[in-house]
């Protein structure tokens, strides 16, 4: 069967079509075989990798608009910058030729819509062939009122739901909460004698030897503290914000002023890291590697020696940053990183 692989690919036009080619294709379902030579096609040139990433980011906004009635606010973002404009709506008139072709052969995938349809990522792209990588994501357990806890390695947890409460005890480590809104019935996550009591929002609670560590990922949570304690300003948090509270042995009433913390943006990621999707490898092949990244970043990179793209590499890494995988190869793996632009990185054996 010809694949978009044998055609020509050397024109920006001939790339556009050939990558909506291969979303038409991934998505009526592909052969291992078609999967194998569309990832030699993305490896191929870096053009490649980035039409792909185009491509497939616009037909998620498309297939999005369905069902939050938005679509004329995406032609309106798709039709804005005059620079831009002739690119998008090339992308996008391509992205419904692939969808029309879609509709016919495999129609049923995409029925599915909302907070439970199949999730299009990593896990769906990544090739089942590609020896040596794992996904790796936390734990995760959806409570009888559809909140979901996703758990931190060997976080637990215990549930008490009431008819007008719904109560859950953090037993050890650390999760994360998205509390599904029922004003009726507060909920509340115990730890260590603190509540922390939210309606409808999400976020994460750590236990540890000495302290319970709460961060707002969404909405805002009130905290109480244990009856032991006379704490005479705890805070409600919002978004964004963080407080440490002491767990203290002695009994006796103290005064508690803990300090709220609005974390950045930078910080509040590095600190929910653990919720996301790692990729942990153990002997893969730095060109299947690059192959893996390119698909998940706005950063392309591309290998300048046939040589180091055989180089295996083993060790958890975060698929959606492109950096520092950058970083580690050049500490590890004896690559040198040349950045053509800010969107494109060259990698070459070191000297």
């Amino acid at each position: 069967m010809a694949t978009p692989e044998s055609q020509s690919t050397h024109s920006r036009d001939a790339i556009d079509t050939a990558a909506a080619e291969w979303l038409a294709l991934r998505d009526a379902g592909w052969s291992a075989e078609e999967e194998a030579a569309w990832a030699r096609w993305c490896a191929a040139d870096p053009r490649h990798s980035a039409a792909w990433k185009e491509f497939t980011d616009s037909w998620h906004a498309l297939d999005s608009t369905r069902d939050t009635a938005q679509a004329d606010n995406l032609i309106l973002r798709l039709s804005s910058g005059r620079r831009r404009r002739r690119r998008r709506l090339t992308v996008m008139s391509a992205v419904l030729a692939a969808a029309a072709a879609i509709a016919v052969v495999a129609y049923a995938p995409w029925g599915q819509s909302g907070p439970h349809a199949p999730e299009v990522s990593l896990a769906r792209a990544l090739p089942l062939t590609l020896p040596g990588a794992k996904l790796l994501r936390p734990a995760q357990e959806v409570l009888p009122d559809g909140t979901t806890v996703q758990f931190k390695g060997d976080a637990a947890i215990e549930v008490d739901f009431q008819p007008a409460y719904r109560v859950v005890r953090l037993l050890r480590g650390e999760a994360h909460f998205s509390v599904t809104k029922d004003p009726s019935r507060p909920f509340v996550v115990k730890a260590q004698g603190f509540e922390v009591r939210a309606v409808g929002t999400a976020f994460a609670v750590k236990l540890g030897s000495n302290d319970v560590d709460v961060v707002v990922t969404e909405g805002r949570v009130s905290v109480e503290p244990p009856a032991s304690l006379v704490a005479s300003s705890l805070p409600v948090l919002v978004a964004g914000q963080r407080v440490v509270l002491p767990v203290l042995e002695d009994l006796e009433p103290v005064s508690v002023r803990p300090q709220v913390e609005t974390l950045q943006i930078s910080d509040l990621e590095e600190r929910m890291a653990w919720r996301g999707t790692l990729l942990e490898l153990s002997g893969t092949r730095l060109g299947d590697v690059v192959v893996l990244f390119n698909r998940e970043n706005r950063l392309q990179l591309s290998i300048a020696d046939p040589e180091l793209a055989g180089r295996q590499m083993s060790g958890i890494v975060r698929p959606d940053n492109a950096e520092a995988l950058v970083r580690v190869l050049e500490a590890n793996y004896g690559v040198t990183a040349e950045r053509r632009d800010e969107n494109h990185i060259v990698l070459r054996k070191q000297p």
